[in-house]
């Protein structure tokens, strides 16, 4: 969601870029992390963290997806980016920019046949009210950033910077495990 004030960020939305958590961890976490944080601060903000929103994930109410031929004419609703937009567009859907606002009743209306996100936001939305099948694609790590003001952050002195980076730190970690486990619970619930 920070494509449109960082572009860097559109690298976290890149298709299939991390396998599984232990890679997104690394790659978030490292050097590469670190440097599209760093991007922020041009534009008056400070990246302290990546927390996780999770793998995302397709359902549609046509069809099951077994295979890229499966995504043929299916009506995406996907993020207004276009990253997002030019990777379904090669897949071989017809991928709909639309914010997430009006996702559930475009669903609900058949405006479009369906939508990707993590698990817990398909649970969390239910969608699965208005949408038959899920198929775990796992095709982008989708990440949130904790930020803070830059200007608010340069009025802290190096000691409180210091203790707010590492109760950032600490809650990334809690909110990794959690947001996982929370993950696991929605697929065996959907």
């Amino acid at each position: 969601t920070l494509v449109g004030i960082a572009k860097e960020m559109a690298l976290w939305d890149t298709p299939f870029l991390v396998n599984n958590v232990r890679e997104a961890d690394a790659l978030l976490d490292g050097p590469v992390g670190d440097k599209v944080r760093g991007k922020l601060a041009d534009k008056g903000m400070v990246g302290l963290v990546y927390w996780e929103n999770g793998f995302r994930n397709l359902t549609n109410s046509k069809r099951a997806v077994n295979r890229l031929e499966d995504l043929d004419g299916i009506k995406l609703r996907v993020m207004q980016n276009n990253v997002f937009l030019d990777s379904f567009k090669q897949l071989g859907a017809n991928a709909v920019p639309l914010p997430y606002s009006e996702l559930f009743s475009a669903l609900e209306t058949k405006a479009v046949d369906g939508q990707e996100n993590p698990y817990n936001t398909i649970l969390s939305a239910k969608f699965y009210e208005v949408q038959k099948y899920l198929t775990v694609t796992n095709h982008v790590y989708s990440p949130w950033i904790v930020t803070v003001s830059k200007k608010f952050w340069d009025g802290l002195s190096k000691d409180e910077q210091a203790v707010l980076q590492q109760a950032a730190i600490k809650s990334r970690d809690f909110e990794r495990k959690d947001t996982r486990e929370e993950a696991a619970k929605a697929l065996a619930e959907l």
